[in-house]
Parts: C-alpha cells; sequence; structure tokens
C-alpha cells in the first residue's frame, strides 16, 4: 500500500544526502529503504531509494512531520518543495 507525504522543504547536506521535511505517514511507518516517487499534479518526476529518517527535534509539536534522507541526487529546488504541490510517494 502506498502512502503519500507532503514535500515542506529540502535540505541538501554536504555529506551527499538529501533530506525532505514532508508531512505525513503515520507514528509508526517506516522509509527506510522503500522506493519512493516524487509526485506533482498525478505526474512522476523522478523515482529515489529512501535512506534513512531524522529524529525530529520537537516531535511533540510536529506530530505528523518526518524528515526522510535519500542519497539520490534530487531534481526540486527549494522553492518546488516549499510550494506545498509536491509529494512523496512511497512504495
Amino acid at each position: 500500500m502506498a502512502t503519500e507525504l507532503t514535500i515542506k522543504n529540502v535540505f541538501r547536506l554536504s555529506n551527499g544526502i538529501t533530506v525532505l521535511a514532508c508531512d505525513g505517514g503515520g507514528e509508526t511507518d517506516s522509509f527506510v529503504g522503500r522506493e519512493a516517487a516524487l509526485v506533482a499534479n498525478g505526474k512522476v518526476r523522478q523515482r529515489v531509494i529512501l535512506v534513512g529518517e531524522r529524529t525530529m527535534i520537537n516531535r511533540t509539536s510536529h506530530l505528523n512531520e518526518r524528515a526522510i534522507e535519500t542519497r539520490d541526487q534530487l531534481s526540486l529546488t527549494s522553492e518546488e518543495a516549499q510550494s506545498g504541490s509536491w509529494c512523496l510517494v512511497c512504495e
């Protein structure tokens, strides 16, 4: 069953990891090792492999937020990520 996460922002780290700040998913959902599609308006731009998830610092006030990691190069700008129209659809 696919899980859809709304992308809120994207961060590119110097070690090659890209972190996607997302809304959605259940508290117990695990995304590590899953394939995901970068989607807007029903169209897939790119597929990536998710390699990790960072712990949110203030988890009690960010219950539905996730920080998902990939090592793949993302073709998504910060402006696109912040627009709210992009989703990460996890297989």
